[in-house]
C-alpha cells in the first residue's frame, strides 16, 4: 500500500490537524520501511538468487565453504550453487529409492 492509502483511512476530523497528520505520516513511513526490509529478507538468503560473497554467506549458514565443493576454492558461482543444492537434497533424503526430494 502507498502512504496515501493509509492516510485516507484516518477520519476527516483528524486530517484537519496538521501536526497530528505529520506525526502519523512519520510513523507510517517507518512501518512501511520495516515492511520492505522484512520482505527483502528471504531474497537475501535465497540459495537460487545469491551470487559472489552473498552465496558464500548462504553457504556459511549451511556450514560449508567453496573449498568443500568438488571444484575446490576455484568453483564458479554456478558450480558452487549446484553443489550446495545437492548437499541440501542429500540432507533431506529419507534413504528410500526415489525418496530424494526436489528443493
Amino acid at each position: 500500500m502507498l502512504l496515501s492509502d493509509y492516510i485516507s483511512l484516518f477520519p476527516g476530523a483528524t486530517r484537519e490537524h496538521p501536526r497530528f497528520m505529520a506525526l502519523a505520516e512519520a510513523l507510517l513511513r517507518q512501518v512501511m520501511d520495516l515492511q520492505a526490509a522484512v520482505a527483502a529478507i528471504p531474497a537475501a538468503f535465497s540459495l537460487t538468487g545469491a551470487v559472489g560473497a552473498q552465496l558464500d554467506v548462504v553457504a556459511e549458514t549451511m556450514r560449508l565453504s567453496r573449498a568443500d565443493s568438488p571444484a575446490g576454492a576455484a568453483a564458479t558461482d554456478e558450480q558452487f550453487r549446484a553443489f550446495l543444492l545437492e548437499k541440501a537434497r542429500s540432507w533431506k533424503w529419507d534413504g528410500t529409492n526415489g525418496g530424494e526430494q526436489a528443493l
